[in-house]
This record gives C-alpha cells, structure tokens and sequence, in this order.
C-alpha cells in the first residue's frame, strides 16, 4: 500500500468503540548506518517483494487517528514492531 494511513483510516472507522487493533509491522531503524541502508534497499525490495521496509507505522498510526497504547521492539535492534 503506497499510502499507508488511508488504509489505517479505513481500518479505525470499523474497529467498535474501545476497539483494539494490533499492528505487527517492520519500521526504518532510527540507528542512521541502518536507516541509510533501509533508504537505500527499500526501491529495489518494493519492485522485487513488494515489501516497504521502512515505514514509519508509528507516525501513520496517529495521522490516522488511532491511539498508540503500547510499543514494543522485538528483538534486539529497533526494526520490528509490536503495537
């Protein structure tokens, strides 16, 4: 999905009042060597995969007018996400 908050949107208009919605979802890394990395191998993994490594769900979230409760990085490094 090339703009992610419309379907973010989408998906806060049918979620029932006090509603959850979990995102499970791979981010751009905020350490610049990898972020740079991320930016410079996202073009060729959309062609290829299909896949943005490097969204900024968090961000999304909120234009959309969701509320982000609660984050978790999985794993070590600070890629993937769990809110």
């Amino acid at each position: 999905m090339p703009d992610p908050v419309p379907g973010l949107f989408e998906l806060r208009s049918v979620l029932k009042p006090g509603g959850y919605l979990l995102l499970l979802e791979h981010v751009r890394s905020q350490n610049p060597f990898i972020g740079w990395l991320m930016d410079l191998l996202n073009p060729l993994l959309v062609r290829i995969m299909g896949d943005n490594i490097k969204r900024r769900t968090i961000e999304n979230t909120l234009q959309s007018g969701l509320v982000v409760e609660h984050v978790d990085n999985l794993g070590s490094g600070d890629i993937f996400k769990l809110s």
